[in-house]
């Protein structure tokens, strides 16, 4: 309808009312000027989601010089983006279990979340679930400068993407990694295992029964935490750098406190003091 006198009024969700003015001149998303088309561009106000009721009008004189008069409503839904919070900063040993936390994340509407973790930078890691707000993984073993793991979440209330948020985990340096022995019961074979060694280098088992400082030869400024420690093993990391030494513990070790370290000598690495009493 040419030269008709159009106009939308929209009920927000907060009960208040904008009137627009619909037009036919080519310039406002309406096709060409006087084809019949009218339209106006409407901008919500800014943080308020909900249904919009919208009223349309017209009103004029027909081609046959008619007066007329005719409305419509619709609905439309202003949906905000939900908010993406990947947690603070951490910084972590090797070989820690580490939890990233996106339980912070919002939406502003209230919807569910869908929650969507990728890793960006840093030695890959493989995430215990990355559609979980919280997913967790092994931090890998690093060098002496340590190193930083980054990771992006990305939230979706089932219609719209979050921007993304990222943190940062840093992984310190630990030298190596002893545990066990396991199950550290005497009268059965018990395993002591080493992580985050040099691939193919020689790892040698120390152990003893009192607590002191000892210097790791060929290693200047090096020691161990045991009192003349005697060499239990020796053994040779694979590939990924991991030790398995197993041994048979007697009874005789029942009621026992043994002190166990690991050290490798080609780069002068060793591993926090092991204490094990055997029951």
């Amino acid at each position: 309808m040419l030269g008709a006198n159009v106009e939308a009024v929209v009920s927000h969700p907060d009960g208040f009312t904008d009137t627009v003015g619909l037009l036919d001149d080519g310039l406002h998303g309406d096709g060409s000027t006087d084809d019949g088309l009218y339209g106006n561009l409407y901008l919500p106000p800014p943080g308020l989601a909900g249904a919009y009721i919208i009223a349309f009008s017209a009103s004029g004189t027909n081609a046959a010089g008619e007066l007329f008069s005719k409305g419509a409503l619709a609905t439309a839904r202003v949906v905000l983006s939900p908010i993406a919070n990947a947690g603070p900063d951490q910084t972590v040993n090797e070989g820690a279990t580490v939890t990233l936390d996106g339980t912070g994340s919002s939406d502003p509407d209230g919807d569910p979340l869908i929650f969507s973790w990728t890793q960006t930078t840093g030695p890959m890691v493989t995430l215990s679930n990355p559609t979980s707000p919280t997913p967790s993984f092994e931090a890998p073993c690093v060098g002496p400068a340590g190193t930083l793991l980054t990771f992006q979440l990305i939230t979706n209330d089932g219609l719209v993407d979050s921007a993304p948020d990222t943190v940062v985990v840093t992984v310190q340096d630990l030298g190596l990694i002893l545990s066990g022995p396991t199950p550290g019961l005497a009268g059965t074979v018990n395993t002591l295992e080493v992580s985050c060694a040099t691939p193919d280098a020689k790892v040698f088992f120390v152990h003893g029964f009192q607590s002191s400082s000892t210097a790791v030869p060929g290693c200047p400024g090096v020691t161990v935490d045991i009192l003349n420690p005697k060499l239990t093993a020796r053994a040779v990391a694979d590939t990924s750098g991991h030790v398995h030494l197993s041994g048979f513990v007697p009874n005789q070790a029942s009621g026992k406190t043994i002190l166990l370290q690991a050290v490798e000598r080609s780069n002068c690495s060793f591993n926090n003091l092991v204490t094990h009493t055997f029951p």
